[in-house]
């Protein structure tokens, strides 16, 4: 197994507070990555987008992440396209990202929505550590069946994705995704269920009522496309799973919750 880079690729951002908006104070990136000028969709966010030069991830590719959210500040971090996963003979692909978000800072990290080709294999972990209830942090990803109009419906070799986030050191979340379709029914009760795409919204240090929870279950209920749940992890963060059957579909589902969410104050 041969990384196409001969190295890990690695992307490294600080995002601080000037005293008026939220900048990048270090930003570091290996090949293939890039970094798109910083803009503002709101004055007082900071939009980081993640640009590519490859066609996706190959066979033998490691990729390292370190993303640092200084206190006063908030960044919102994406991907320009969706994640590629491509063919691999026998060999798999690795990323890692290590996240920390200090005292009154806020990090929304939205990860590209997935697609595994057919005999891929991909195993990644995220570690984010908030430094304590002050440190919001919202985590998103949607993961595809692989590529349905090439016929290639689970059939990728492996998918395995490790979460794991600790606020002031101690953890509280973790979810070790591991997707195997010749070993598993992923189109059966329990799993896909006869969707295409299966996502994951998460809040952390968001204090909720029972109303806004209810709310956030009528957005989902209102959808007939989908099908989804909320629930509390502690009284402090939330877990949303939705599936659906176009990536589109739940971004802009997870969008309609992030602005309800928003306009609580929670934000």
């Amino acid at each position: 197994m041969e990384n196409q880079f001969g190295r890990t690729s690695r992307c490294e951002l600080v995002a601080s507070s000037d005293g008026e908006k939220t900048i990048l104070s270090d930003v570091a990136f290996t090949a293939p990555f890039k970094i798109m000028t910083p803009f503002y969709e709101k004055p007082d966010v900071m939009h980081v987008m993640l640009l590519s030069a490859s066609a996706g991830i190959m066979e033998g590719d490691t990729q390292e992440f370190q993303i640092r959210t200084e206190s006063g500040a908030h960044m919102r971090f994406s991907a320009q396209a969706y994640e590629k996963i491509h063919k691999m003979k026998e060999g798999f692909a690795r990323r890692t990202a290590h996240i920390l978000v200090k005292k009154n800072a806020n990090l929304e990290y939205d990860a590209p929505p997935v697609i595994p080709f057919a005999q891929s294999a991909y195993t990644s972990s995220m570690e984010a550590e908030l430094e304590d209830e002050s440190s919001l942090f919202t985590y998103q990803e949607i993961l595809s069946c692989g590529r349905t109009a090439y016929g290639e419906c689970f059939q990728y070799r492996y998918y395995h994705n490790l979460v794991t986030v600790k606020r002031k050191g101690k953890r509280i979340y973790r979810d070790n995704c591991y997707f195997e379709p010749e070993k598993m029914d992923l189109e059966g009760l329990g799993m896909y269920e006869g969707f295409h795409h299966y996502g994951t919204l998460l809040f952390f240090n968001r204090e909720m009522e029972k109303q806004e929870l209810e709310e956030i279950r009528q957005i989902l209920d209102d959808n007939p496309q989908i099908e989804g749940g909320v629930s509390r992890i502690t009284d402090r963060d939330l877990a949303i799973r939705v599936l659906g059957n176009r990536a589109q579909e739940l971004e802009e589902v997870f969008d309609t919750i992030k602005n309800r969410i928003e306009k609580t104050g929670v934000v």
